[in-house]
Order: structure tokens, then sequence, then C-alpha cells
């Protein structure tokens, strides 16, 4: 996989021109800084070492075997409502289990960003499995290829119900598929994903999933750019998403394995963030590209700004 703005020789490069030491000297540093937001369970990073106006550094984090376990987490399969060749429709209500530790207690409870986009999959996956994939083959766990953008309009809360709308672009083959999805909360537009390639996956569900490497740049880029505008004591909420690939169709990332993430700045306005995450998995030493992300944006509250936005209504 290759990315034309962070490449892998730019991992190396930051390293260098930054002075980046190989081991952060503090291990703990972004589970304290991320244990601000986040409840123990939904945090993705474990170090993190920024240059020292915030605009690039590297976050380090070691996959923990609860993060690969599905046998206690909810599903993100809604009711079909309606399903032809082309299209689906499903309604999930969400619980507070689905949104667990985001945030953390004393702040709003809300649905992460890239757990809708799971409950997005899902439905995709629905009409996949019922019109697409060979005999045998159903039920065939699919991965996150690639979209263009994501955007994320309302804030999603625990006890809500969403309904998730998924349409081809193309037609789908025996391995994979692209579409556009839509999450509504009632019948305004809550998440709009587009150019959503899925394909099928050679492995078992038992692996980091896409989303969350999503969730895992995203707190990278969160203290990066909380760090630069001196707002410790901020809360970052993503806006938007441009586009992403992955390549993790061929080998899961397990437990114990190290993913490095180098997060780099582009802009600055005001209260928020634009930038480029590029993730690795180390692999005998060696980094092994999979994910680059584009135009990340994200707002940067404080927490006042925070407990107002995302109050229960």
């Amino acid at each position: 996989m290759t990315h034309e703005d962070t490449p892998v020789p730019g991992m190396v490069r930051y390293a260098h021109d930054f002075g980046l030491s190989p081991t952060p000297p503090n291990e703990n540093d972004a589970r304290k800084m991320l244990s601000n937001w986040y409840g123990e369970e939904a945090i993705y990073a474990d170090t993190v070492e920024l240059t020292p106006d915030g605009r690039s550094g590297l976050v380090r984090m070691i996959v923990r075997p609860e993060q690969c376990d599905r046998s206690n987490e909810p599903s993100f399969r809604g009711m079909i409502l309606g399903v032809g060749p082309r299209s689906i429709l499903t309604e999930l209500r969400t619980t507070p289990a689905h949104a667990k530790g985001h945030f953390k207690d004393g702040l709003p409870s809300v649905l992460p960003g890239h757990k809708s986009i799971r409950a997005a999959v899902e439905a995709a996956g629905q009409l996949y499995n019922k019109f697409y994939v060979p005999d045998g083959n159903s039920g065939v766990p699919l991965r996150i290829r690639q979209f263009d953008s994501v955007i994320f309009k309302k804030v999603i809360r625990p006890g809500q119900e969403i309904r998730v709308e998924f349409t081809l672009d193309d037609e789908a083959t025996a391995d994979w598929f692209k579409g556009k999805a839509t999450v509504r909360l009632g019948d305004e537009e809550a998440v709009v994903i587009e150019g959503l390639v899925c394909e099928l996956s050679s492995y078992e569900d038992d692996g980091l999933r896409e989303d969350q490497l999503i969730e895992a740049w995203a707190q990278a880029a969160g203290m990066a750019g909380l760090t630069g505008q001196q707002q410790r004591g901020g809360v970052p909420l993503f806006e938007s998403i441009g586009p992403t690939i992955f390549d993790t169709s061929s080998a899961p990332i397990k437990p114990g394995e190290t993913l490095i993430t180098e997060i780099n700045i582009i802009e600055r306005p005001k209260q928020g963030l634009i930038g480029t995450a590029f993730c690795v998995k180390m692999v005998d030493g060696k980094p092994v590209g999979v994910v680059a992300s584009k135009n990340l944006k994200a707002r940067i509250l404080t927490e006042k700004q925070a407990r107002f936005i995302l109050r229960p209504r």
C-alpha cells in the first residue's frame, strides 16, 4: 500500500528530523492523556511522542486481547426493514454497551464515529450475503478496503434508533463491492460514507477491525491537535475523514502486535485541525503499511463546549 503524502519512509524522516526516539521514555503517556476523555476500554494508544509544535508525531499501540474479543460485544447488525439486489435498509437501537468508554464517566456518552461505520458495514454485509456471496460462504466477515469520505453530521446517543441504508454503486462481484452508506436519526443524516469498498475476508474475524484502526489514529490526531493548541483540557470531535485505504485483508492484526501511527497536522483552523495519518504494523522489525488517510478534520472543544454539544436531548 502506498500513500503519496505519507509514505513509510516518512516515519524514518520524522524520527531523524525531530529527534523522536525509537521508544518513547514514558510508556504510559498516551493512555494518561486519553484517559481525560475516554474510559479504559476505549483507549487505542499506549505511547505518544510529538514534536514541540504538535504538528507531527508517532503514536504506538500494542493490541490488547480484549480489543479483538467479540464475545461480549453487542451486535451492530440491524433488523432488515427492506432489501433488494442493489440496496438495503436496516434499523438498530443503540445501547450504552455500543458506546462503552466513549466518553469517560462524567462526560456525555455518545456512539463513537467508528462504530457507526461498523454498523454501515454490517448492513452492507447483510445485502452482500443475501444476493452476491457464493453458496457456502454466507456470513464470511467483510473487511473495509477503502472509502472516499466519511462525514459525521450528528451526534448519536445510546438509546437512539438509527437506520442504515446501503446502496451499491456498481455491480458487485464474488469478492468485493462498492457503494454508499447513510446512517440516519429519524429523517436526518447522521453519518454519510461515500465510495465504501468492502471485500470478503480471507480469515476469521479474530483480529482488530478496520473501524478500530480509524479510532486509533483519530485518537492520535486528537492528541497532536491538543498539544499544538495548548488545549490539554479539550475534547477532540471528528467531523470528517477523506480518502482512506486499508491493507488488512491478507492477515489479521493480532493481540500483542505493535502498530505505529504517524500523524501530520497540515492546517490548524481555529479550534480545529486538518491532517493525515499513516499506520504500520511491525513485522519482523520492519514496517508494513495497514492504513493511510487524508483530510482528517476535527474540532477541538473545551470541556464546557463538549458538555453542551454532546448533552442528551
